[in-house]
């Protein structure tokens, strides 16, 4: 970590990061982990008219007063705080997930805890209590079933399906405990690209018969499970091309030799187009305002040069943002580009 970014670097990064958005077509972001110092710049600069990325924000963990605060938002719903973001375990990748079985190629290891259930307990009950929606990382099948567990505790008035928490990236998810996200009423916030981007190493890490179980948003589906899907930007790339193209083929987009992972999880264009909608909006109880173009809801909307819905397979990579539309405004204008 380096020194702390002063309050000119914060606004410099956030104008950055909100272009990069709006140009590639993103009228809102579920920004997870925000601080109290970003927060604030964030709202200064919708004070100033300069904010126009719809945010939905997922509080930092550690930033108790806010938490406390319980729901807020701007006047006009342009930065909305209602969430918290947590961590149950690490990424697949470093074999930080943790899993109910050892890693494939680790025999010994699980993986590692980095919040143990007792403290999403804790933690999910005092976000319960102040109106504020937990959204906890879990990628192993244990720490999903932790999490679940956790979630399960908690004592909350209209019960916990009202408070939409929600488990990010649910990556691998053991066979008695998908249907427990229906009966909690817990969200699984998935990212389609990860499974293009641990493609070439999962099956060495988790072995053929928990692959059959992991990236699973179609056997969600299956269950009427709402899936948000997001990008996990700047992990993966903040260009949503390429997490419709992933939900849509279970492909690489670079791979020659056109491999798949999980084909029986491929979902039809308007399946995958909704995760990134309308399901994205229900991840951030806005289901009623924003993620369709009908009448009475914001016009958030963005305009591209291909229809998504029947253009090729290669098409949805190179389809071109032509119009970034949110509120009814053009925060983005790419057609003379």
């Amino acid at each position: 970590r380096g020194p702390p970014l002063s309050a000119e670097q914060t606004r410099a990064r956030l104008l950055a990061a909100q272009h990069e958005c709006l140009r590639h077509g993103l009228t809102c972001v579920h920004d997870a982990g925000v601080t109290a110092e970003v927060l604030e710049q964030m709202v200064a600069l919708h004070r100033e008219g300069l904010w126009h990325l719809r945010t939905y924000v997922l509080l930092a963990v550690g930033e108790q007063g806010l938490i406390e605060r319980g729901p807020w938002q701007t006047k006009d719903a342009r930065i909305v705080v209602r969430a918290v973001k947590a961590y149950a375990d690490g990424a697949l990748g470093s074999r930080g997930a943790v899993l109910l079985e050892p890693y494939s190629d680790r025999p010994n290891w699980k993986g590692l805890f980095l919040n143990p259930e007792a403290g999403v307990r804790e933690l999910a009950q005092f976000c319960a209590d102040h109106g504020m929606q937990l959204c906890v990382h879990a990628i192993g099948d244990a720490a999903n079933r932790a999490v679940l567990d956790a979630f399960a505790a908690v004592k909350v008035d209209g019960g916990l399906a009202a408070r939409r928490f929600r488990i990010e990236h649910a990556q691998i998810v053991a066979d008695a405990d998908f249907v427990r996200f229906r009966a909690l009423g817990v969200l699984p916030s998935m990212q389609p690209t990860h499974l293009t981007s641990d493609m070439p190493w999962a099956g060495q890490r988790i072995g053929e018969h928990r692959l059959r179980r992991a990236y699973a948003w179609r056997r969600f589906h299956r269950l009427g499970v709402v899936v948000p899907f997001g990008s996990d930007f700047p992990v993966e790339s903040v260009d949503p091309r390429h997490g419709l193209y992933a939900a849509a083929t279970t492909r690489r987009a670079d791979a020659a030799d056109g491999g798949e992972l999980r084909p029986d999880q491929k979902l039809s264009r308007e399946q995958a187009l909704r995760g990134f909608t309308l399901h994205a909006a229900h991840g951030m109880f806005a289901e009623g305002q924003l993620g369709t173009i009908e009448l009475g809801k914001v016009a958030d909307l963005t305009v591209w040069d291909t229809d998504l819905m029947t253009c090729s397979e290669r098409e949805l990579l190179t389809a071109k943002v032509l119009l970034t539309v949110v509120a009814g405004q053009v925060v983005y204008d790419g057609r003379a580009r």
